[in-house]
């Protein structure tokens, strides 16, 4: 697990088990919520969301560049132990940093709501729910 998403070239599921957030113009593909922006510069916002997903024992095989601010890791499913993959990375904005996030499921074409539950507990950790 080295190469980082392309937010930029992304093409979403074909299922709906995915959910994307990023600022207006990032992406041509369709966003599920637009990305906040956070109050302070994007190497914090790097760090944070870090340190969210290393403490998290949901999150495993957990890969950074901070040269690129991108990270990625799998998140594993409490019950069924379905392996989804998870993108971010931080970019730089008027007045501090924002982000783009992307989770989607390997398998299926439900996953009721968990990509999207696991993209807002970010957000909400972060302080911007």
């Amino acid at each position: 697990m080295s190469q980082f998403l392309d937010f930029e070239s992304l093409e979403r599921s074909r299922t709906p088990n995915d959910y994307l957030v990023a600022p207006e113009g990032l992406t041509a593909a369709r966003t599920d919520r637009v990305a906040p922006v956070f109050a302070f510069p994007p190497e914090r916002l790097f760090e944070e969301i870090k340190t969210y997903l290393e403490s998290n024992e949901g999150f495993r095989d957990i890969a950074t560049d901070p040269a690129q601010r991108a990270l990625k890791a799998v998140a594993v499913t409490r019950i069924l132990r379905f392996r989804d993959d998870v993108d971010a990375k931080v970019l730089p904005a008027r007045g501090g940093a924002t982000l783009a996030v992307y989770s989607r499921s390997r398998v299926g074409n439900s996953d009721l709501g968990a990509n999207r539950k696991r993209v807002e507990g970010l957000l909400d950790q972060l302080g911007m729910s």
